[in-house]
């Protein structure tokens, strides 16, 4: 679905893994097979420069779950090789791509996401938002997500009251009724809201 170059050349792959999928990630001689944990999970790969395969793994949930539930939209890399990936889910689940570590790294409903990770795959934060306040579902997404200059940019639709803030402090914004509006919004290293824009 998207993907980030390093400014050693390192490459950074995120998509979708269905139930079922059987395929080797490892473009070399070796056979890497990863199996989704719900129907569908999202897919974070590493490969260097040579495109030699360093790490992988998948993020999601274990229960029953629709077409695209857990959905990485887009990747992008900070200076500190830091990786930041957003995307959309309908219900919560476990951001840790490492399934022998016994960590789990759970959101608790589901939303537009970003997760942090760090250059070896280790979550460091994990951040929801525009999650419907109680309002049944929110069928907007986030589109994509960019670093610039110690700042991250997202932009998305939405379509009903949701909470833009990644950090605790709620910033409830209501959608034009009927349709789905758009925002964009901008946050820190850290997750913590910036700035915001809608645009019924």
């Amino acid at each position: 679905i998207d993907m980030a170059i390093s400014p050693l050349g390192e490459v950074y792959l995120t998509g979708l893994l269905g139930m079922g999928g059987d395929r080797d990630y490892d473009p070399g001689a070796a056979d890497l097979r990863l199996s989704a944990k719900g129907v569908d999970d999202g897919l974070l790969l590493k490969f260097a420069a040579n495109g030699d395969y360093l790490w992988g793994g998948v993020f999601g949930g274990v229960h029953f779950e629709n077409d695209a539930s857990d959905l990485p939209v887009a990747i992008c890399l900070d200076e500190a090789g830091n990786i930041y990936l957003g995307g959309k889910s309908l219900s919560g689940f476990d951001a840790d791509i490492n399934s022998d570590d016994q960590i789990n790294v759970p959101f608790q409903q589901g939303g537009d996401f970003i997760i942090k990770y760090n250059s070896e795959g280790k979550v460091i934060w994990v951040k929801n938002f525009t999650d419907c306040q109680g309002q049944g579902v929110n069928s907007g997404r986030m589109y994509d997500l960019h670093y610039q200059s110690g700042k991250l940019y997202a932009c998305g639709s939405y379509t009903c009251t949701n909470d833009f803030d990644p950090s605790p402090t709620a910033k409830n914004i209501k959608a034009a009724i009927p349709g789905e509006d758009a925002y964009t919004f901008f946050c820190d290293t850290s997750g913590t809201l910036t700035g915001l824009t809608t645009f019924p």
